[in-house]
Parts: C-alpha cells; sequence; structure tokens
C-alpha cells in the first residue's frame, strides 16, 4: 500500500517516518510518495527507544542500564503531555498502560518501568501508589492555601476536584513530590522499630515493539532493604534517602550511580529484560 500526503502536509510525513514508513522523492500535483514500510521492531542497535516516563533522572538511570543495546532512550514527555490513567491493581498491568500509550504516542518502540515501594509494616504499603502516595493529602504536607493558588483545578471543578487520583500533586516538580511521598512514609512509620521497618523495592519493566504488540517482553526485579527514620544522601531519586542497603552500609542515595545500577531492583530487571531481548533475536 503507498500513501499519498500534500506536499506541505509535514508534520503527517514525520509521523509515517517514525512508524516505519519512508518518504520518496516529491511526485507531480505536489504530492509526496510515503512507501508501506516494516513495522518496528524493538529497536535495533542505533535505533531508539521511548521510555514511558517524565522523570530526567530515571531516563539517566534506564539509559546507562539499556547501554548493551547501542540504543538511545528518549521521555515520552517529547511526544505527548497527557498521563495515561494508571488503573492496573498490579505493577506488569501499570508497566503495560504506560508503555502501550507511549508506543501509541511517540510510533516507536517503547519501554515501560512500574517501580515502587512494598513495606513490611504497612502490609505492601506504598506499592502501585508509590509515584503518588502523598496523593490527595498531600495538602498536608505543604500549605493548603498556597496550592490552591499556585495550582488552581484544571478541570473546574469547585475546590480542586478532579476525577484522576493524587491530583493534589499534578503541577509539582518531581523533588517536590518526592519529599511528600517521603513526609508520608516517615509519618505513617513514626515509632515502628528498625526490626520491623523490612521493605523492598520492586520493578516490573514492559517492552513492546509496537502499540498493538501481542507478546510484550516482561522482566521483574526486587531490591531488600529497610526503611530509615530519616533521609540520607543526595543522589538518585524517590524512596532512595530513606532506603537503606545493608551490604554496603548506606542509604540508596549515597550509591555511587554505576553501584547502584549494578544491584537495584531496576538493574535485575534490566538484566532479565536484556536476557530475554537476546533469546528473541531482537538485537
Amino acid at each position: 500500500m503507498n500513501l499519498q500526503l500534500r506536499e506541505d502536509n509535514e508534520s503527517a510525513a514525520l509521523f509515517y517516518e517514525r512508524i516505519g514508513y519512508t518518504r520518496d522523492a516529491a511526485l507531480s500535483y505536489g504530492r509526496r510518495l510515503v512507501e508501506d514500510g516494516a513495522r518496528p521492531s524493538a529497536a535495533p542497535g542505533g535505533g531508539s527507544l521511548v521510555l514511558a516516563s517524565r522523570n530526567t533522572k530515571k531516563l539517566k538511570e534506564m539509559q546507562a542500564l539499556f547501554a548493551p543495546l547501542g540504543v538511545a532512550l528518549r521521555l515520552v514527555s517529547e511526544f505527548s503531555d497527557i498521563e495515561p490513567d494508571e488503573t492496573g491493581a498490579s505493577f506488569v498491568e501499570n508497566a503495560l498502560i504506560k508503555a502501550r500509550h507511549a508506543a501509541q504516542v511517540s510510533g516507536l518502540p517503547a519501554l515501560a518501568d512500574d517501580s515502587g515501594l512494598e513495606v513490611a509494616a504497612l502490609r505492601g504499603a506504598p506499592g502501585v501508589h508509590s509515584a503518588r502516595y502523598a496523593g490527595f493529602e498531600a495538602a498536608s504536607f505543604a500549605s493548603k492555601t498556597r496550592m490552591a493558588a499556585e495550582r488552581p483545578a484544571m478541570d473546574g471543578r469547585a475546590g480542586g476536584e478532579s476525577p484522576r487520583r493524587g491530583f493534589a500533586m499534578d503541577g509539582m516538580s518531581q523533588a517536590e513530590k518526592d519529599r511528600l511521598n517521603n513526609d508520608k512514609l516517615l509519618a505513617a512509620l513514626a515509632g515502628v522499630p528498625a526490626a520491623r521497618r523490612g521493605a523492598r523495592f520492586v520493578s516490573v519493566l514492559a517492552l513492546l515493539r509496537h502499540a498493538d504488540d501481542p507478546v510484550p517482553l516482561l522482566a521483574q526485579g526486587f531490591w531488600n532493604g529497610r526503611i530509615l527514620e530519616a533521609p540520607r544522601g543526595g543522589n538518585g531519586f524517590g524512596y532512595d534517602p530513606l532506603f537503606w542497603v545493608a551490604d554496603h552500609d548506606c542509604s540508596s542515595a549515597e550509591l555511587a550511580p554505576d553501584v547502584k545500577n549494578r544491584i537495584s531492583h531496576r538493574a535485575r530487571a534490566s538484566a532479565e529484560l536484556l536476557r530475554q531481548w537476546r533469546t528473541a533475536g531482537l538485537s
């Protein structure tokens, strides 16, 4: 099948190129020919993967983990400002939701990481809600008046009401979200002794060759530790400053990036995904 586009429709031509079509020379009648090409495979060496994240620190970490593939990771925010609703009850479901959305809006193979922290004393919380743990209660940790003034309701509902879970965190910087989530976690564990503060990080990775990929690659990794009573370290992001790594006698945020990228939950999930990638003959 051949597609013909108006010569001045550059945005459409670029879109079709991203999903695997190749552009021919300009034809008569002011039209260009966009020939049917192969659907993109999972980013051959030197290609690109879209990372279903807006977190630049996660991008840097994941780029290092996937360096053996020789692919460039690009944030989904390059392609869309819309975030999909993570309605899944598990890390696997949410990873697939994010990966499919990223593939749809970018036309590229997509990689999603759905990760979180599970704390035994909190019966597995914050779990799949780790990224928005403070949620609507974020106003308890930041001035409710300031938030109302600086982040008015996005959908016109009274009182900032929104159908989106964790709306109170919309519009915040990643650093502010991390601080509020960490504050809530410390409050929830107030008075809990060190022996009962066991926790683990969980990472589930989903890789889709295209948005309709019926056989995505899935991998998971775990990292055991415990929750500190106060944050330590300036590296990493999320709950890293509170996560104690006994084998290294420091918090995750005190680890050098190259060390973290060898032992973390994402490192373990990435190693498994790379094994599957090679077994499937995608490299």
